[in-house]
């Protein structure tokens, strides 16, 4: 119980500790196998680095412009919190001049402790907006053996969204919508993608009175988050 509550706090405290799943759907029919590292970057030894957490994922294209995942997360189930996330990605627009898109995501995540089997749902919505500066993610064939390298760089934010009126020990919610913005690249060819993602989390939350040292030279609020994922394309059959 108390593992999950203070699980549970961190991860509103940091508004959902993962990066953007997928910023552009995949093709029709396309399927995708991820695996993320990273998190809030902290003070450890007199190194900054990320909190090692981890979260597999994958996706199937249903539509043209949708894309559907799922995620969960292993290192949240090492502590005895299962958390999964469900959710799409849909184009909104590309501007096919600029190579220019807006993109929205809708997730739900799901968080249960494996002892008391407490339940939290806790709604997301990323919205993002993304540039193709190298080839063009819209027109390319995503085809077996299909060696050219595509690229983009994204801006966004993620909601994170608050259902409960209290946490931990009936204590008052005080935030019931989380802010954070994130910036990232996405790179590889038609077989594999990587991607590196700068997330600020917890963007007005204090961060002075939690368990650790949190490196953020910016301000006194939130953590700031690094994330590196690897991304296996099965094309379309």
């Amino acid at each position: 119980m108390r593992i999950f509550y203070c699980f549970a706090f961190l991860v509103l405290l940091l508004a959902s500790c993962a990066p953007s799943r997928y910023v552009v759907p995949l093709k029709k029919k396309e399927q995708s196998l991820s695996m993320n590292l990273g998190g809030p970057l902290i003070n450890f030894h007199n190194l900054v680095i990320p909190v090692p957490f981890t979260s597999i994922n994958y996706a199937y294209g249903l539509k043209k412009n949708t894309t559907v995942f799922g995620a969960v997360h292993p290192t949240a189930l090492a502590y005895g919190v299962g958390q999964m996330e469900l959710g799409l990605v849909h184009r909104v627009h590309y501007f096919e001049g600029s190579k220019i898109g807006i993109s929205a995501s809708p997730v739900l995540n799901v968080m249960f402790d494996r002892w008391d089997w407490n339940l939290r749902v806790y709604p997301q919505v990323d919205v993002n907006v993304y540039w193709n500066f190298l080839g063009d993610l819209a027109r390319h064939c995503d085809c077996p053996g299909d060696k050219k390298t595509t690229a983009y760089v994204y801006l966004g934010f993620t909601n994170w969204f608050e259902l409960n009126r209290t946490r931990a020990n009936n204590q008052a919610q005080p935030n019931n919508w989380l802010l954070a913005p994130q910036v990232g690249i996405n790179m590889g060819t038609a077989s594999w993608k990587y991607s590196l993602e700068l997330k600020y989390m917890g963007l007005l939350t204090n961060n002075n009175d939690v368990v650790v040292s949190y490196f953020n030279p910016i301000s006194s609020t939130g953590a700031i988050g690094a994330y590196f994922t690897v991304y296996k394309i099965f094309a379309a059959k």
